[in-house]
């Protein structure tokens, strides 16, 4: 099984409810640094309130499910079960592009008020992209990227699943949804 590597972004608060923090008992919320990594168990789940229901492995503070805001945290790779030390999984292709929010790809570099549903292929956060080279810049603060294949968290699984969009390897999405990793970087299996 293929866990996801989640990264804090700025300092935030962990919480046992997806609500403002000074509405829990100190015993109810975790304060976390900004650049902490945490390895999840199974990927994220949309919650009320502009939050994310993250499973973490192992245990903060005796518990494993936590509450967090969405735009406090992104994901930056996925973690092997075999792999302890927490290195980023490596597609066979190499180049890989991960999904740092919940986001769409799209077939023209537009809003995607502007685009049919059919022109759209959403993706959730920790999405996999195996690039066959690396994106182009494109207009309206997009990239142009070349898909090979796709790999979506699955929750029911606990596991990323691959998926298809719609069999097209050309899409559209916006610069700063997207991580990319080179496969000559630190850090990759």
């Amino acid at each position: 099984m293929t866990k996801l590597l989640m990264r804090v972004v700025r300092d935030t608060t962990f919480k046992q409810k997806p609500t403002a923090a000074k509405n829990l008992e100190a015993r109810d919320r975790a304060n976390i640094e900004a650049d902490r990594t945490f390895v999840l168990v199974q990927p994220p789940e949309p919650s009320p309130e502009g939050h994310y229901k993250v499973f973490i492995e192992g245990k903060l503070d005796n518990r494993v499910t936590w509450y967090v805001e969405k735009e406090d945290i992104e994901c930056v790779g996925a973690v092997s079960d075999r792999d302890s030390s927490q290195a980023l999984y490596a597609f066979e292709e190499g180049l890989i592009g991960i999904a740092r929010y919940a986001t769409v790809l799209k077939q023209k570099p537009l809003s995607t008020a502007e685009l049919a549903t059919t022109a759209q292929f959403p993706i959730p956060f920790g999405t996999q992209l195996s690039l066959i080279e690396e994106p182009e810049v494109a207009e309206n603060n997009h990239l142009k990227i070349f898909l090979h294949k796709i790999w979506q968290p699955d929750t029911a699984k606990g596991q990323l699943s691959e998926g298809s969009p719609q069999g097209i390897t050309t899409w559209f999405i916006y610069n700063s949804h997207l991580t990319v990793t080179y496969p000559n970087e630190e850090g990759l299996a």
